[in-house]
């Protein structure tokens, strides 16, 4: 590792009563501390002290120090500034500090890393234009299962990367413009219906598919998107007709209403 002297001076201290892991984030130390069986457990006051004293002495940014019990579960975390911080980090520091706190809570509560820092959406969509087998297609729609649905402990905490919605956009869109120029070459009316679904479809099935892939939890199944999808369009569609037609009759008839006064006016 970068930092493996500083690694290896905190590896040193927090032996006795912590199994120590490292890693960079940023470039900058994360550290998280284990609880053992037989570990007598340090105040946060102290852990933070000891941190910071060996990371400026090696000069070695500072990230995060978590701090888990046997069970993995967080006991406490905190975003430790120390003299390597920059006077930008420590401004954004200041500015992030409320949402962090947030997160942190809720990662606390759940027992779950916060997701990783340093979004970006170039990133974020980098799979987009790469190549993916059949086979990794297959399981990457193969969640939400017992089987395949992972632990909440193991959930990867760097954000997704989707692609799938997009292709399904293009396909879509290439399959909407050859109805169209279909139709605008025979004028066939059959293409009709066709250009209409698929005109229909690919705006919300993208949408769809695109928040399906960024469910890092992976606790949905794509037999139950697919349900959820028929079961929401049956109940728009039955909704839309009941209220929407009562809604017809009510304006019709207030309007009646209205004419049949405004004829006895004229009469009288």
């Amino acid at each position: 590792m970068k930092y493996s002297q500083a690694c290896n001076a905190l590896e040193e201290i927090f032996r006795e009563n912590y199994s120590v892991r490292f890693e960079e984030e940023d470039s900058a130390l994360r550290i998280t501390l284990v609880e053992t069986s037989n570990s007598l457990s340090m105040n946060k006051e102290e852990i933070i002290s000891k941190v910071t004293d060996i990371c400026n002495v090696e000069d070695v940014p500072l990230a995060k120090i978590y701090v888990r019990n046997e069970n993995q579960k967080i006991i406490w975390a905190d975003k430790v500034v120390n003299l390597n911080t920059s006077q930008s980090e420590l401004r954004n520091a200041s500015t992030q500090g409320v949402f962090a706190n947030v997160a942190q809570k809720i990662s606390s509560i759940t027992g779950v890393e916060e997701l990783e820092a340093g979004f970006s959406l170039g990133l974020m969509f980098s799979e987009i234009f790469k190549k993916h087998s059949e086979k990794e297609v297959e399981d990457y729609f193969t969640v939400g299962t017992e089987t395949t649905t992972p632990d909440i402990k193991d959930i990867d905490t760097s954000w997704p990367r989707p692609w799938v919605f997009f292709r399904t956009f293009v396909s879509t869109l290439i399959v909407y413009i050859g109805f169209v120029q279909a139709w605008n070459e025979f004028n066939n009316t059959n293409l009709i219906p066709g250009l209409i679904i698929v005109g229909s479809f690919a705006v919300p099935l993208s949408t769809l598919i695109f928040f399906f892939e960024v469910n890092i939890r992976r606790n949905v199944s794509l037999y139950q998107l697919i349900r959820l999808l028929f079961l929401a369009e049956f109940f728009h569609y039955y909704f839309h007709y009941y209220f929407g037609k009562s809604a017809f009759l009510y304006h019709l008839t207030g309007w009646a209403h209205r004419l049949r006064e405004l004829l006895k006016n004229q009469g009288s």
